[in-house]
């Protein structure tokens, strides 16, 4: 038994160039080419496969095996050894090759067990050497635009590779660059918040609750009484904005960029106001007499005339998404 294990490991089996390990050839042609890692049977030695079976050579190549390739990269490189540029080249290839071999079809996910598996060849700068990462560790960028204006060196995650077509790299679940930095944990501005209950029902009841034509300004106006304001102002701005119709999140957001609708008041945003305002439950004026908005409802009113709605204070600026924007890549 120690004999046969031992014999797998040994490079003893003719590849046609040379000898290589049971474990490290196939009995059958690989999709891609896999040398010099992993060789297949020259038509010499077809014959006695059955026999290096019992050794350990695999018959067909499947995508846990390719997999493994990459892992086996991985550990070359992690290894620090000195590896010439041409070389270097070779393997990046070879991993690019690896990646859009496994991916799944447009629609459909790699089984779990092999999606965990994947790693992604990252940017390094001069290909001086080829680092591969987790999935969960990557990001790339779908916009041109963004990455030539984007230099957040404290980002925790890895560029993909240039190499690796944005296609690919969406269908193996990694996430956009522009979907990383919307997480909260990576905006160093602002706070995590989200406006709560299932949000399309929810607005929908508000809209329901307004119904007049003029139930905006009132809320409106009736929130900044409430703030102590003693100024309002209302501009509706009839700019179509045509100049800022590219280098958006997203191609949905062209429709927000034409006429607005403007309001202004001279009150201070307290940290109380902006908690309340991420509420789409309502009742925050429920139990103070002195407030005459309609039950905190005032600020929701605006989804009557836009799902882009965005308000600034002395210290932030603040949008709220409500259906135009879905990250790729997201679990």
């Amino acid at each position: 038994m120690i004999a046969l294990q031992e014999m797998e490991n040994l490079a003893w089996i003719w590849n046609g160039d040379g000898f290589s390990s049971p474990t490290f050839m196939l009995s059958e042609k690989p999709p891609i080419d896999l040398s010099p890692y992993i060789c297949s049977l020259p038509t010499e030695m077809v014959p006695f496969s059955t026999l290096f079976s019992s050794f350990g050579l695999t018959k067909q190549c499947d995508d846990a095996f390719l997999l493994q390739v990459l892992h086996f990269l991985k550990r070359k490189y992690d290894s620090g050894s000195n590896i010439p540029t041409s070389e270097v080249k070779k393997d990046l290839q070879l991993s690019v090759d690896i990646l859009n071999e496994v991916k799944p079809t447009v629609g459909e996910q790699l089984p779990s067990a092999l999606q965990e598996k994947i790693l992604i060849p990252t940017h390094v700068e001069g290909d001086a050497y080829l680092k591969l990462a987790p999935v969960e560790d990557c990001m790339y960028c779908e916009h041109e635009w963004l990455e030539r204006s984007t230099h957040d060196e404290e980002m925790d995650f890895l560029y993909v590779h240039p190499n690796i077509p944005n296609s690919t790299a969406e269908l193996l679940l990694v996430r956009t660059l522009i979907n990383r930095m919307i997480e909260p944990d990576e905006l160093e501005i602002g706070d995590e918040f989200g406006q709560e209950e299932k949000l399309t029902r929810r607005l929908s009841r508000l809209l329901e609750d307004y119904t007049d034509g003029f139930a905006v300004p009132k809320e409106l106006v009736q929130n900044a009484d409430d703030a102590g304001a003693t100024e309002i102002r209302f501009l509706f701005d009839e700019r179509t904005n045509e100049d800022a119709m590219t280098c958006l999140i997203d191609e949905g957001m062209r429709h927000c960029q034409g006429p607005a609708l403007w309001v202004f008041n001279d009150a201070e945003f307290r940290d109380e106001d902006f908690e309340n305002i991420t509420k789409l439950n309502g009742a925050t004026k429920e139990c103070d007499t002195e407030k005459i908005g309609k039950f905190g409802l005032g600020f929701n009113a605006v989804y009557n005339l836009t799902d882009v709605p965005m308000f600034k204070t002395t210290h932030s600026m603040e949008h709220f998404f409500a259906f135009l924007y879905e990250p790729k890549s997201k679990p």
